[in-house]
């Protein structure tokens, strides 16, 4: 008789220890690259690409990126004055929130400040993001769609289409995008079909540490949530 497996039990052990010892290695990596770089720099990251960045890293080595939980890397660096790893290390890790990373290198600060800046990488558009400009679709012919395609953008995109002697036709004007409101799923695949990029990945650094010395790159500016970040953790996390 074959068994049930309906009430079948995980074990969730396995998985707590790999999480576990992700953030044990995670610290003990950023804490030894300590005594290896003059600079640490803490900078956001908008629209990441999971891609584009393992490109960055490769570009930069040995300089190290570090990804992970928020907390995780600021008990890494030290909270307060009587755990940093190093004098002051702990005023940048206060400037950790949002979607963070960290930078470690022996690069001169003018190099690494102006790729920061200047570096710039457009993507697709994923569900949640806000548009930056207003796309709309005329009555008519859509002729850069495949006739098979109708009953996709119809019944999966909700476009008011239909098919006449091959060719897909839009009954009436649609609205692809409208800028300053968030993208629904249905519109980031439209936008993607129409070879319309708005996610643009970028840096934006924050604080910069050097010689026991901590100094602010953005004062007053507070890190957001906004984009359509791809995960980034290397601790290895749940």
């Amino acid at each position: 008789m074959p068994v049930s497996k309906r009430n079948k039990v995980v074990s969730t052990s396995s998985t707590r220890k790999k999480g576990r010892a992700g953030k044990s290695n995670l610290i003990e990596e950023i804490r030894d690259c300590l005594d290896n770089f003059k600079f640490v720099y803490v900078f956001e990251v908008q629209n990441s690409r999971n891609k584009i960045m393992k490109e960055i890293r490769t570009r930069w080595e040995p300089s190290k990126f570090f990804f992970g939980k928020n907390k995780v890397i600021q008990l890494a660096l030290g909270k307060s004055r009587q755990d940093e790893q190093k004098p002051h290390l702990s005023e940048i890790a206060e400037r950790i929130s949002g979607l963070c990373g960290i930078f470690m290198t022996n690069e001169p600060k003018d190099t690494v400040l102006q790729f920061f800046n200047t570096f710039s990488e457009k993507d697709f558009a994923r569900g949640g993001l806000v548009a930056t400009e207003d796309i709309t679709l005329p009555e008519g012919a859509l002729t850069q769609f495949a006739h098979s395609m109708e009953t996709y953008l119809r019944t999966n995109l909700g476009m008011p289409t239909e098919l006449k002697q091959g060719i897909i036709y839009l009954r009436q004007p649609f609205k692809a995008a409208v800028k300053g409101q968030p993208l629904t799923p249905e519109q980031a695949r439209l936008l993607k079909l129409l070879d319309v990029k708005m996610a643009e990945f970028k840096f934006r650094p924050l604080a910069v540490w050097h010689d026991g010395q901590a100094h602010d790159l953005a004062p007053g500016y507070v890190p957001g949530q906004a984009g359509d970040d791809d995960a980034m953790d290397d601790s290895d996390d749940e």
